[in-house]
């Protein structure tokens, strides 16, 4: 084999140690190229079951989801995002000492290595407030999640008619 002809060998072995290289060094710590994985892959943070009852309020939806953290590596959730509002805040709703409900803003939520987080009526929940689009059933609407480790994930809920996702505990939901 002559110089020139091996040249071309030579780049391809570089190159594809170079991929196998980055390859390795982003994967399995919880980072962003796990973050990149299709949400049906175990070892990898995803969305399930995302879920925004029809607002019977125009100016404001929650959004219901599991947050599945199938990583080794525990995450937080720092925040959300979606087209269809002006502000995405995590909101805990709790009982105070008079029997009241109560939401409470949260900063960021702990999705700890191999569990999952349930936002779901009388706890967690994504407010979407105010609305900037007429959200009909049916309709799917956006979400960008940013993870402390994970990254970006992006995500859809599908608006659903109030107590259809069969865990609605009958409570009007009103900030």
């Amino acid at each position: 084999m002559t110089p020139t002809s091996r040249f071309p060998l030579v780049a391809v072995a570089l190159g594809a140690l170079l991929l196998l290289g980055t390859t390795a060094c982003g994967s399995g710590d919880g980072g962003t190229a796990s973050a990149a994985v299709a949400d049906t892959d175990a070892g990898s943070i995803r969305i399930q079951d995302a879920t925004i009852d029809w607002p019977a309020n125009p100016s404001q939806a929650a959004v219901r989801m599991v947050v599945v953290n199938g990583t080794r590596t525990d995450d937080a959730l720092l925040s959300v995002s979606s087209p269809v509002a002006d502000r995405a805040t995590i909101h805990r709703t709790d009982t105070d000492d008079q029997g009241r409900s109560v939401m409470t803003a949260e900063p960021e939520v702990p999705v700890p290595a191999e569990s999952e987080v349930t936002f779901a009526p009388g706890g967690l929940h994504v407010m979407l407030d105010p609305l900037t689009a007429d959200l009909q059933v049916g309709d799917e609407v956006d979400l960008t999640l940013e993870f402390e480790h994970a990254g970006t994930i992006r995500a859809k809920a599908e608006v659903i008619e109030p107590g259809s996702a069969g865990d609605d505990t009958g409570a009007a939901h009103d900030h």
